[in-house]
């Protein structure tokens, strides 16, 4: 969940393709002032789905991101959905990430 723009959409999608994964299936709603995108890829694996949430959770403009797994019943291989949720919450920092302190 997050603003409602064509750019964000953008860097959103930019996380797969620095990793060189297919284009996931996207679905963007706009509710209100809140831009809603899920996305789903099956090529993004357990172990670089909680690294791509994280990234595009510490965007500007991102207020939300839900991680949940699903089983794809044809392989059983791990699949990202970047969901939603009704409640608003800030998004977090990154441990690590760089942040100016006002006083530097």
């Amino acid at each position: 969940m997050g603003e409602p723009s064509a750019a964000l959409l953008s860097r959103l999608l930019g996380f797969f393709s620095q990793h060189d994964l297919g284009a996931p299936e996207m679905t963007v709603t706009r509710r209100g002032g809140d831009m809603i995108v899920q996305l789903e890829s099956a090529d993004l694996g357990a172990q670089l789905a909680p690294v791509v949430s994280a990234k595009m959770g510490s965007l500007v403009g991102v207020r939300h991101v839900d991680l949940t797994f699903t089983e794809i019943a044809a392989d059983h291989a791990p699949n990202l959905a970047l969901q939603p949720v009704p409640a608003h919450r800030p998004s977090q920092r990154m441990p690590g990430s760089r942040h100016k302190r006002s006083s530097d």
